[in-house]
């Protein structure tokens, strides 16, 4: 290194960054009766997070300071599961309706956790990865743990795949949410009209699909 020129700094300082990540996912399906199925699905979400800045105290942007050093670490850990119950059949003499109908039950967990510190007046050597500062400016922790758990049905309606009737409610309950208000219902309602497989459009070389749809549902 050429302590004469700016170049030198750049070949001192560092700014790392690494992250480790993992997702996995795991499932299974029941068969209880032809037309009646359970379903089962777990899945977890984990990453880490590690950055470091280093400023050295020769010279370049941190020398009036003596150098400055930060570093950030990160973890998030996120889980899920959902179970259902779904029910699927074909209803008339030539199976015109369809139904599909499903119930079930959902819960997930988020753990985080944040910790940083910066300071300034390094040891004036570049031999120690993680020097100690003689004049700290920041240090924070920071961590949250929510979870989240809903029950839910969903369910249609067809005939001959031209009209639908759907509908779906929901109770889902937050620990973010104060503890006097921690639950809540909701619904929604529609109809739809799939207009290309109607006679006068169902081989038309201009519309391939055409849908008129009317829904009202809950909001917060």
């Amino acid at each position: 290194c050429d302590w004469s020129s700016d170049v030198c700094s750049s070949d001192l300082d560092r700014n790392t960054l690494s992250n480790l990540k993992g997702i996995g996912t795991v499932s299974a399906e029941y068969s209880i009766l032809p037309d009646l199925k359970f379903n089962s699905k777990y899945g977890i979400d984990y990453f880490t997070l590690e950055e470091l800045q280093y400023y050295n105290p020769f010279f370049g942007d941190a020398y009036s300071r003596g150098g400055d050093l930060g570093s950030n670490y990160t973890r998030v850990f996120n889980w899920i599961w959902t179970n259902t119950l779904d029910y699927k059949k074909a209803l008339g003499k030539k199976g015109d309706f369809n139904t599909d109908l499903k119930v079930g039950y959902e819960a997930q967990r988020s753990q985080s956790y944040v910790l940083s510190a910066y300071g300034s007046g390094v040891a004036m050597t570049t031999q120690l990865r993680l020097p100690a500062v003689s004049t700290p400016s920041v240090a924070s922790e920071a961590q949250s743990n929510y979870t989240f758990t809903s029950v839910f049905a969903i369910g249609s309606i067809g005939y001959q795949n031209k009209f639908v009737l759907s509908g779906s409610v929901r109770r889902d309950g937050s620990s973010r949410f104060g503890i006097d208000n921690r639950y809540g219902t909701f619904w929604s309602v529609g109809g739809a009209w799939n207009l290309d497989q109607e006679d006068f459009l169902l081989n038309s070389s201009l519309v391939s699909a055409l849908k008129l749809r009317r829904d009202r549902k809950s909001t917060l």
